[in-house]
This record gives C-alpha cells, structure tokens and sequence, in this order.
C-alpha cells in the first residue's frame, strides 16, 4: 500500500507494542470484527482482529522546513517532513534514518515563530543590523553576529526571542514555582523580584546603584537550580558574570555553574575540570521529613521578616526625613537670626504638635494676605483651637511671629520623627531583628545545600569535552552545570542548537544593545531583565548611528526596534508594557548623602538609604579652580594639578581606596600618563559603570558646561551634563565624592549645576 496515503499498524504478539507494516501490506480490508490482510508477495489472505490492527488514511502533511519536532522531550533532527494521522504521526528524515511511527502525543511540533510575517519582519531587520554593527570575523568579510543570523532558520515558538519578535502573542503563565526562599538573604524589594521573575515569561528588574542586585540574581539561580530548572546568566561583557561567579564561589556553590562564553573561556573550563564535587555535600543531606518541615518554618518565619524588614525601610525613611529636617532647621536658623526674638508665650509653646503649628502658620499667612492684619475673629478661633489666649502675642511683627512658628515647627518635627525612629528601633531590637535575618538565611542555605546534595551525592563528576558537551551530552552537561554564564552573542555556542534554557538573566542590560540581545533571548523560555535605565546606555558609533537610523527609516516598526535609540532593558520595557517590573529600592553602597542626591534627582525619591553617616566629614566636595580657561579642547592641566597637588594629598587614603574618573578619554590618559597609576588607573566614567571606590574625584575638564540636550548633535560640553553619565559618576563614590569643576558662573546650570546647589545646600563647598 501506498504510505504516503496509508499507515497500518498491526500488533506484535511477543511484545504487545504496535509496528508499521505499511510497505509489507498489499491490501487490509475490514471485514465486520475482523481485519483481511494480504502481504505483498504472497496471495494467501489472513485474518486479524480489529483490535490486532490500526489503519489511519489521507494523513496530512506538514513540512519540516519550518517546523522543530521532539519525541518525548528529546529533539529529532533532519525531519523532512511528518505525516499527521491523528493518533500516529510518521516521521521522515533528510538523511537515511529509517522512518519513524510514533504515538501522535508523545510527540511535540513545534512551528518557527518566522511564519508570521510581523516576527519575521522584525527578525530580518537584526539580521540586517548584524551585518552593520559586527565585528568581523577572522579572514572573513561577513560578521560574527551576521555568521550566527544566517544559522537561525527556526525561531522556537517558545523562546522568549518569539515574545520579542511579536510582542503580541505576549501572555502571562499560570506555571508556578513553590514560594521562594533566600540562601543569599533579602530585602521586601529582592523578595518581590525573585518571585516575579521566576513565574513570569518576561520580567524586568530595575536595579540602581548599591541596591543589590546581584544578590538578586543569585536568589534566582537558587530557587531555579533548586526546581531542576535551567538557567543562563549573561551580559555584554565578562565582568558581570564574573562577579555571579565570584558570590557563587564565595558560598562553596560555584560548582553548579560553567563560566564559559568565548572560546578562551571555555577551554580554561574544560582543562581545568576537577571531576570532584565539594566533598562534604553529602553531609548537606536532609531527610525528607526533615526538608518539608525546615522549609514549611522558613516561609513562616520569612513572612515574619517581612514585617521587620518593613519596620526597617520605615525607619530608613524617618532618618532620612531627620536628616532633611536638620539640614532645612540649620538654613532657617540663620533665617531666624535676621528676626526680632518674640518672648515664648506658655500658651504658644505649649503647642505640642508639628501639624498645629503648620496649621497655624498657614493661617496666619492666609489671614494676613487677605485682610492684613489678624482680627478678633481669628484670635479667637486661635484661643479655641490652639489654646493662645493671650492676644498680646499679636502684637509681635507678623513675619518674625511666622518666622518663629516655622521655627518651633521644625523643633516639633524633629521630636517627632526621632521618637518615630526610637519606637521602630525598639520593635527591630526586642524581635531580634539581626538574630532573624542571619537565622533566615541559614535555613534557606540548608534547603539549597540539601537540594544540591540530593541532586549530585550519588553520583560521579563527568569531565566533558567543547565537542561532547555542546552537542552529543548537551543534555548531561546541563544537568551538572545548571548555571550557564556567558556574554550575549556567545550563549548559542554554548549550548546544542534546539536546546532551550527555562531561564535567562540579562544583567546590565542597559549597556546591550538589541541584535546581542535578541540572540540570548532566542535561548531560553523565560528572560529577566536585568539594568537600570537611569544609568548609562550602550554607546553606539556615530557611523553605526547614521547607518542604522537610515535603514530604521526605511522599515515599518516600533520605536522600540530603533538600535541607535535603545538597549535591550528600554526596548523590552516599552515593547512590554505589561509585564512585571520591580524597583529594587533598598541601597546600601554610598554614603546617604551621596546618594541621596541621585535619590532625589534621578530616582524621585523612591530609593530607601540603609547605609550610615559613618562620621564622615565632608561627603560631597566641589572644588572650583580658579577663574580662567585652562582646558585645551576635552583636556585640563588645572584640574590635573588640583588632583595631584591638593585633593590626594587631603584625602588620607590608600591609593587603591580612591579612583579618578572623568568623561573624557584625553583627560584620563594624560591623568595616568603624569600620575603612574598602573595597579589602579584612571577611567573614564563609562568604564567605572559597575564598579565602585571609597573615594571618587570627578574631573568635569570644561570652563563651560552647557545644560543637556537629548539631541544625536549635542556638543562635548553638555556631554557632562549627560544625567545618566552624571548618576553613574556620584553613585560609584562610597564615602566621598569630590567634583572638579572650573570656577564659571554658567556651570551652575543643567545637572551639574543641580549638583553644585546640593552640594552648597549641604554646607561642603571650598574652593581654591
């Protein structure tokens, strides 16, 4: 009979299991409860029972161009074309493989997401885009991306590239992973990201300076690895990832993860394989009992930290509103000090709340604007309401009366917030707050160690070869290495090519550009987004830029597509705008003054400052050089000598403790030219995004900076006044910043003037 038009399935009598006897059959024939088989080769008829015998006709037929097939979780290469009986399938290959008959729902057919004309149009423009940014490869015209774009023929309806391609089809997941828990600790912020992120096709975790996200992001490989899921952590360069490395290897956990990336970075792995796990994770072993009950005490006691640790951001806050309250009374006392002292009436002072007085002050701003001077009406209402029932009060001059009102307002203030603070304080110390966080985390530990021991004690360390790990035991090799780390365009030759991730993390994500981006992103089924959009961008090239924004021209596409104007965290954020995202708000790198400038400018406040005053003086420096113009195109011998004559010589530090940073590449090198600065040189404020120092000297090098303007065009001297250039450059200051800046009248505009007035309203302004 014809297969292509006929399957016949007749059971086997030893095994039970049903065969493809389609090519052996001449004719099958029903016959009431019975089947009439004749073979090909011989006319003598047999006789099978119906339930001896399956016969499917007029299949219909899917081609395997476009389509990617697994049996049974297991992916089948070379398929030709299927065709579809509805219980049965058969499978043809490309190659010589005899032909496979499969049960149709053991198998999955998956169709490449480049058969809708939307995602394919997206896709065609990065391919396009790779053959413009790309750096080429060794000998060869077309470029390294370019290389991986031709090899994308199907594009995984299940990867989060699909999503990506055509935002459209985007819909949340019902799939759950059990509650989290934290070995690497937590805040209210962490908590709320690692659950988002790891039951959500597309997250984004918001991460600005000091706030802990790579704390975050190991959070999430636990709870992943301890769900026997997947999970790929990339970004642009190695420096990220190699810090997620560093925290793993810090808690005796770095050998689930394979820091591979390119191919320098994989043959280091691979030669330097021990074959050994830590050779007390058997003692990390939990019985089953044992695990249930420590894990059901830890999601209890976890939500008991929660409302510690929001008794903990409130008290953040309150300190944070002490700090604005003494250094707003310590402007208005030199205000009151202009003002005659009006004798401190029993009546007035026994006012005992900040509110009354702000009420009060109103009112007599209210009362005077409209009829000048306070009538009987409104002393007597006073008297009633305020208790001031001496009318001599009024005689004093109006603005010194409202002045000393705003004076005993923020007396009042100020002893209410402290006695908020000391009630806080006193709930965090009698429920052993410290006690509870350290107690927390080590559970969590014991449940991750416990995992980790039930996953691998049994076994022995396979070694692995580039060539077998990556193709033939792809699937082995990810279940030893379950953490994957990698840069963004090397992750596809990281893995087998049909191979999906469950997770990608994108860290730094700001800084990767979309065609790097969306080749992770065509790796794994769920992605976290990892930036801070607050911070600096990837740097396009201004002949990229050009080249792009022509092309771009030229497609119908979203804004968000448009790769001269966005990294991979703006486009997904505004390609998506349902998909969860998370502020990480809790800090604690800078100093809160530091810091709280970036809060207040870039973060709008949102941002809770854990760290301390710590007694250091002078946090936030502005040292002006003298008047004139001594910067000779981007670079500034005055600000050079400044640093090296008079602010290193001031700082009292170890020269590993301070960094030198500023926007220009000329300035920098002439700075490390004349101060041999080998072990610990200067860098440009670009390259210290991610890094961080005790002490930070920015040199501004320009007479004049001009205000920011978000224009392709703008010049070098509102290139400082960049606010993502700026934020990264304040926020990398642990305990003090020092800004250079020439001594001009219009530097006192855009950011850096913002910057110059918050320094100076903070009182630690000197110049030379």
């Amino acid at each position: 009979m014809n297969p292509e038009n006929n399957l016949i399935l007749v059971k086997n009598k030893r095994t039970g299991q049903f065969q493809d006897k389609t090519s052996d059959i001449k004719s099958c024939c029903p016959n009431r409860e019975k089947y009439i088989v004749t073979f090909e080769g011989n006319e003598q008829s047999y006789s099978y029972n119906k339930t001896n015998i399956i016969q499917l006709k007029d299949p219909a037929i899917i081609k395997g161009n476009n389509i990617h097939i697994e049996h049974k979780g297991s992916a089948l290469y070379n398929v030709e074309k299927i065709y579809d009986f509805g219980l049965y399938a058969k499978i043809l290959f490309s190659s010589n493989r005899t032909p496979y008959v499969v049960e149709k729902q053991s198998i999955e057919i998956l169709e490449s997401s480049l058969t809708n004309d939307k995602a394919l149009s997206v896709f065609e423009y990065l391919k396009k885009l790779s053959q413009m940014v790309g750096l080429p490869c060794d000998g060869i015209q077309e470029t390294q991306l370019e290389r991986q774009y031709k090899n994308i023929s199907f594009v995984d309806p299940r990867s989060t590239l699909a999503l990506y391609l055509n935002p459209s089809v985007f819909q949340d997941t019902t799939d759950r992973l059990p509650d989290p828990v934290f070995p690497f600790g937590f805040n209210l912020s962490q908590k709320e990201a690692t659950t988002k992120a790891l039951n959500s096709p597309i997250s984004v975790i918001e991460g600005p300076p000091g706030t802990g996200k790579t704390q975050t992001i190991l959070n999430i490989i636990a709870n992943a690895v301890m769900n026997k899921r997947s999970i790929a952590v990339v970004s642009y360069n190695n420096s990220a990832t190699s810090n997620v490395f560093e925290k793993l290897e810090k808690y005796g956990v770095d050998f689930i993860a394979a820091p591979l990336g390119n191919n320098t970075n994989k043959t280091v792995f691979f030669d330097n394989q021990t074959g050994q796990y830590p050779s007390n994770i058997k003692s990390w072993e939990l019985a089953p009992e044992t695990y249930v009950n420590l894990y059901e005490k830890t999601l209890a006691s976890g939500n008991r930290l929660e409302e510690l640790l929001d008794a903990q951001n409130n008290m953040a806050k309150l300190k944070q509103k002490l700090n604005e309250i003494n250094v707003e009374k310590h402007h208005f006392q030199d205000y009151l000090s202009q003002h005659d002292k009006i004798k401190p009436y029993k009546t007035y002072s026994s006012i005992q709340h900040s509110s009354d007085i702000y009420n009060l002050c109103k009112a007599f701003q209210k009362i005077i604007k409209k009829e000048g001077n306070p009538g009987i009406l409104f002393k007597l209402k006073n008297l009633f309401k305020y208790g001031i029932y001496s009318f001599s009060f009024y005689k004093n001059p109006i603005d010194a009366i409202i002045a000393h009102l705003q004076g005993r307002f923020y007396e009042l203030k100020e002893e209410e917030v402290q006695s908020d603070i000391k009630a806080l304080q006193s709930i965090l110390e009698n429920s052993s707050f410290e006690k509870a966080v350290q107690e927390s985390e080590k559970c969590s530990q014991q449940l991750f160690q416990a995992k980790l021991s039930k996953r691998y004690k049994e076994k022995t360390r396979q070694k692995f070869s580039i060539e077998t790990a990556f193709w033939k035991d792809f699937d082995k090799f990810n279940k030893e290495y379950p953490v994957i780390l990698s840069t963004t365009h090397s992750l596809r030759s990281c893995k087998n090519k049909p191979a999906l991730f469950d997770y990608v993390i994108m860290d730094e994500a700001s800084q990767i550009d979309i065609v790097t981006g969306a080749l992770a992103l065509s790796c794994a089924r769920r992605a976290i987004i990892v930036g801070d959009l607050k911070q600096l961008p990837n740097v396009v090239d201004k002949n990229v830029k050009k080249e792009t924004d022509a092309f771009f021209s030229k497609v119908d596409l979203s804004k968000y597509y448009n790769y001269a104007s966005h990294s991979m965290l703006s486009s997904i954020t505004g390609l998506f705008y349902e998909i969860p995202k998370t502020l990480l708000r809790e800090h604690y790198r800078c100093h809160p003054k530091i810091i709280e400038f970036c809060n207040q400018k870039f973060y709008q406040g949102q941002l809770i400052i854990l760290t301390s005053n710590n007694n250091t003086q002078k946090p936030l420096t502005i040292h002006k050089t003298v008047k004139g113009n001594h910067a000779r195109g981007l670079l500034n011998q005055r600000q050079i000598d400044v640093i090296k004559e008079e602010i290193l010589p001031d700082c009292n530090c170890t020269e590993q403790s301070i960094g030198i940073a500023s926007p220009f590449r000329k300035q920098v090198e002439e700075i490390n030219h004349q101060f041999s600065l080998e072990d610990n040189p200067a860098l440009t404020v670009h390259k210290y995004q991610g890094r961080e120092k005790d002490i930070i000297v920015l040199s501004t090098v320009l007479n004049e900076i001009k205000p920011f303007v978000n224009d392709p065009k703008k010049s070098d001297n509102s290139f400082v006044d960049d606010p993502n250039l700026l934020n990264v450059a304040v926020s990398r200051a642990v305990n003090k910043l020092v800004v250079v800046i020439s001594d001009n009248e219009k530097n006192m505009f855009g950011n850096i003037g913002d910057l110059i007035r918050y320094v100076e309203y903070n009182n630690s302004t000197f110049g030379d």
